[in-house]
């Protein structure tokens, strides 16, 4: 895990007692967020629990979580808690290594910064200078081959974020990655039985239209069968008749 946090302080009691009870949390959020994951949750529900989630474990005021789009090259916030009015599906953040975000997303790595300003290798963004951001986490969100996008954790003080938070945030992260990877299986089978049942009305209706052209068919040959018919019977009754 890429981490510029300094080295810790020499444990006390009452950090042990401190980081024992954050530790405990960090398991119930992620047992809780485990059974949510399992729900029929459509993906805005299931994002936004996903960042609450955070924010509550991580002790912040600003979470949020990017989706990849990579026909515009950027991560868009697809939900988030914090954020001022016109950020959540608004605010877009790059992939390149001197974005936070970006580079979570290229080395597959949690990103730990203790003090974005002035920091030689990360650009402020103006979404995180307007909202008075200071220390950042991010963690990307993958499943099998597939760079969904990053979670990531904001706060207001310097050096907020320890192993631990980015421990349990990677761990939401592969969670969420679950959820969202069983969404997709079940969008792809039913796309694909929506596609087998509009070729099967495709066939169906196919099927009566060549019915119905059979009977017309019929229906023509049975009238001109009926008009030799009586065209006969009248030459017959003509040539009877001389």
């Amino acid at each position: 895990m890429a981490n510029d946090h300094p080295s810790p302080a020499p444990t006390t009691t009452h950090t042990m007692v401190e980081e024992l009870r954050r530790l405990r949390l960090h398991q119930r959020i992620l047992r809780d967020f485990g059974q949510i994951a399992l729900e029929n949750l459509e993906i805005g529900p299931l994002l936004q629990r996903a960042v609450a989630q955070a924010a509550r474990a991580t002790g912040v005021g600003h979470t949020k979580v990017m989706r990849y789009r990579p026909e515009q090259g950027d991560l868009l916030i697809e939900a988030g808690v914090g954020w001022k009015p016109g950020v959540v599906g608004v605010a877009r953040f790059g992939t390149d290594l001197d974005s936070p975000s970006g580079r979570a997303l290229q080395t597959g790595q949690a990103i730990l910064i203790d003090d974005i300003r002035g920091h030689p290798e990360f650009r402020l963004h103006p979404v995180i200078a307007d909202h008075g951001i200071v220390s950042l986490l991010n963690v990307p969100v993958t499943f099998g081959n597939m760079i969904w996008g990053v979670l990531e954790a904001d706060s207001e003080l310097p050096g907020h974020f320890s192993e631990a938070d980015a421990e349990f945030l990677e761990t939401l992260a592969a969670l969420l990655a679950g959820a969202l990877q069983r969404l997709a299986a079940v969008q792809t089978a039913e796309i694909a039985a929506a596609e087998v049942a509009v070729r099967a009305e495709r066939r169906a209706v196919l099927l009566r239209e060549l019915q119905h052209r059979a009977k017309n068919n019929l229906a023509l040959v049975a009238a001109m069968l009926a008009r030799t018919r009586r065209v006969t019977i009248t030459e017959q009754n003509a040539r009877a008749a001389e």
